[in-house]
């Protein structure tokens, strides 16, 4: 863990999560602080604990039944060359994905 105070500017942090087991919900409307049922709560503290800046808290999201299976497509060469994928080291690339879901989905959006 770094000790010494951060700099002020734009910072980036990942998290390693796991889902759980279960699926939850996370219904808007609900009597908690970021008025979701699953909430992110941030804090920025020192070593002792104490806090150094203004926590936040921002809405969580549901958690959905496990997919019975993703992957990526295995494609074969002229499939490639058609779909402009590269699998050579630093090369941009582009990946089709194929999954499965328990449920179809209640609406129609984009996949981003």
């Amino acid at each position: 863990p770094t000790t010494a105070p951060l700099e002020g500017g734009r910072l980036a942090f990942s998290i390693l999560v796991r889902n759980p087991p279960e699926s939850r919900t996370s219904r808007g409307g609900q009597m908690t602080s970021c008025r979701y049922e699953q909430c992110w709560f941030v804090e920025a503290t020192d070593a002792a604990g104490v806090d150094t800046d203004a926590g936040s808290t921002t809405p969580g999201f549901a958690i959905n039944p496990p997919m019975p299976e993703a992957k990526l497509l295995d494609l074969d060469y002229y499939e490639r060359l058609a779909t402009g994928r590269n699998d050579r080291p630093g090369r941009p690339n582009e990946l089709i994905f194929s999954f499965t879901l328990i449920e179809r989905p209640s609406s129609v959006g984009e996949l981003v």
